[in-house]
């Protein structure tokens, strides 16, 4: 494995670790939550997770609308 490679790595890696230990700080916070507090909490989140993959979905359609037949060569009549 190269350094550059290796490097990468160990960026990523310390990343996920960093994330993950802000999970679990905020875990500590919520948990003693009640259960409608942590259903309305895992109901936001899901919806912001369903938006961003919209979102995305969205920009992919938009730009196959916005290029479709664009490409003209021989083929075309």
């Amino acid at each position: 494995m190269g350094i550059n490679l290796y490097l990468c790595y160990i960026k990523k890696q310390s990343v996920m670790d960093n994330t993950l230990k802000l999970t679990e700080t905020y875990w500590e916070m919520l948990k003693s939550l009640n259960d409608d507090i942590k259903l309305r909490l895992a109901t936001r989140l899901t919806a912001s997770v369903i938006a961003s993959k919209d979102a995305r979905k969205n920009r992919t359609d938009e730009m196959i609308e916005k290029h479709l037949g664009k490409w003209k060569d021989e083929r075309n009549y």
